[in-house]
């Protein structure tokens, strides 16, 4: 009788568990697909969605309308952002990614537009440690910025020791 209890419980939860699972994963679909149907456009990329970042980026919607705006490692698993903060992000028309600000490819977005990074995480460590890995990944690339939020005093050390390439 406790098997039959089981196999119904698994029957109903079942397909509530992939549909929730197939949802999260066109989402994430979607960002990407729109992510490269703008690859020419200035883009705005934040390592963190938090009342910071979203400031920030609001302040830049108000005098670039076109840009693209986008937050990665935004997971409301981990507690660390609200319902609210995503829905502050879409009425700006931003582009959310769970993945954290390195595992996405912004390599191919095109040379002639701007990508201007924004390592904005409350982690100022966290920061430091993406900035570096961003500066390796994207030293080639022209008509790159970024902007590392810390008030660390080794990482101005490190960040000016480091090979920039052509990033600003």
């Amino acid at each position: 009788d406790g098997y039959s209890l089981y196999m119904t419980i698994l029957f109903f939860c079942a397909p509530i568990l992939t549909f929730g699972f197939l949802a999260s994963l066109f989402k994430d679909l979607a960002s990407s697909l729109t992510y490269r149907r703008r690859f020419q456009t200035d883009a705005y990329i934040f390592s963190a969605l938090n009342e910071k970042s979203l400031l920030l980026a609001q302040s830049l919607r108000s005098s670039h309308k076109r840009a693209l705006i986008v937050f990665t490692n935004v997971d409301m698993d981990e507690g660390d952002v609200t319902t609210e903060q995503v829905e502050w992000a879409k009425e700006l028309s931003a582009l959310i990614f769970r993945k954290d600000i390195l595992s996405e490819n912004f390599a191919a977005h095109s040379s002639n537009a701007c990508i201007t990074f924004f390592l904005i995480d409350q982690k100022e460590g966290e920061n430091l440690i993406q900035s570096l890995k961003l500066l390796s990944k994207y030293n080639h690339r022209e008509n790159t910025q970024m902007y590392v939020f810390s008030s660390l005093s080794e990482g101005d050390l490190l960040l000016s020791n480091a090979p920039k390439g052509k990033i600003r």
